[in-house]
């Protein structure tokens, strides 16, 4: 840029959302503005992209992107550290490292945190899936498994659970090890939130792998080899994984921000804090004021990009904003590992590997982007 700065952009995460606005920057640059990118990790793993980089599929380049790099090219100062405390009404932000800084224009995009973490000894003897790098050490503890039989349990039996489940056994068969997989969620069925034809089809396929689904089980405690649950039943374990879902990040809440019942920041329809028009959000952390179909997925963050790169801009200029306006039918893609894959898209679902396919070329389309 070769305005001097007057003001300053600062951008929360490195989510969908965001990278598409550092993107944008290389050629669209906000007038008088220096913007920085804070977040925790110099590396954004795409999610949809995950459960095959466990089954070996991909590398952990293929489904990464070096945010220090994007930053680099789009005139972007990149900082590692991560977001604390949100001070709304000095337009001040705190960090872990004791860091202050005050912004004109502030927009969140975190994703969300991992409902269970919060279970007694879970920090101690679990695997979180969030943050995505930890597939990095959850991997590498499958291949190099010894033991004559090895038991892998999972909390939670949502979409990230049963594909990793799934990813793991066909990395169990491509090694030849006996891995046996027990999943345990607090619910009634598996894909909480999805057709039920899609259930069915993942239920089969799970039924195929050998994976058991514990259901209507709450875990109570995490002891090392060992989980005691609410029914008073114990399961052991030699490895586990928490993919219990999401839950939002404390900040928003901690930051007296107004936020639902789960502790997503609330948006209007301009992706815009209700109360602090100098806020703006994006993807998983925010929950909408008028739009209560949106779920908590890539393709609405994706969709909501463009949009919140506009309205930052036209905030900048003093314009009015442009309103987003959230589809409610999309196309979803559940894998299955071995390259196959469940798509549904209205009330149509369709099984087999051309949906795998078809999913890898949306996924590498998309991360290629950014790299």
């Amino acid at each position: 840029m070769n305005e001097t700065y007057v003001k300053t952009l600062i951008l929360v995460g490195g989510g969908h959302a965001h990278l598409y606005l550092i993107k944008q920057m290389r050629t669209d640059q906000l007038k008088n503005h220096q913007v920085f990118l804070i977040s925790a990790g110099k590396k954004q793993y795409y999610s949809g992209m995950a459960s095959s980089y466990l089954e070996g599929l991909y590398s952990e380049k293929d489904f990464s992107v070096d945010l220090m790099k994007l930053c680099e090219k789009s005139g972007v100062t990149y900082i590692e550290d991560e977001v604390v405390l949100i001070q709304p009404k000095d337009k001040t932000i705190v960090t872990r490292n004791g860091v202050t800084f005050t912004y004109d224009i502030l927009s969140l995009d975190t994703g969300s945190d991992v409902v269970g973490k919060q279970i007694p000894g879970a920090n101690a003897f679990s695997h979180l899936v969030k943050p995505l790098h930890h597939l990095v050490q959850i991997k590498k503890v499958i291949q190099e498994v010894k033991q004559s039989l090895f038991k892998v349990v999972f909390i939670g039996a949502g979409a990230a659970g049963v594909e990793m489940a799934l990813a793991i056994h066909q990395l169990a068969l491509q090694m030849n090890k006996n891995i046996q997989i027990l999943m345990i969620d607090s619910g009634n069925g598996i894909l909480k939130g999805y057709p039920e034809k899609v259930k069915l089809k993942m239920k089969i396929a799970l039924m195929g792998a050998n994976i058991q689904v514990l259901q209507n089980e709450r875990v109570h405690k995490i002891e090392k080899k060992q989980l005691l649950l609410k029914s008073e039943k114990r399961i052991s374990y030699d490895f586990l994984i928490v993919a219990a879902g999401s839950v939002a990040h404390p900040l928003y809440r901690q930051s007296g921000l107004d936020v639902d019942e789960r502790g997503y920041m609330f948006v209007n329809g301009y992706l815009q804090n209700k109360d602090y028009p100098d806020i703006f959000g994006a993807g998983d952390c925010i929950a909408f004021t008028e739009y209560d179909y949106v779920r908590k997925i890539g393709v609405y963050a994706i969709k909501e990009a463009p949009i919140l790169w506009e309205n930052i801009k036209r905030k900048a200029r003093g314009d009015l904003l442009k309103k987003y306006k959230p589809q409610k039918k999309y196309l979803s893609i559940v894998t299955l590992g071995n390259r196959r894959g469940i798509l549904s898209y209205n009330k149509m679902v369709f099984t087999g590997k051309w949906p795998w396919y078809l999913k890898d070329w949306i996924d590498r389309r998309f991360i290629n982007r950014y790299q």
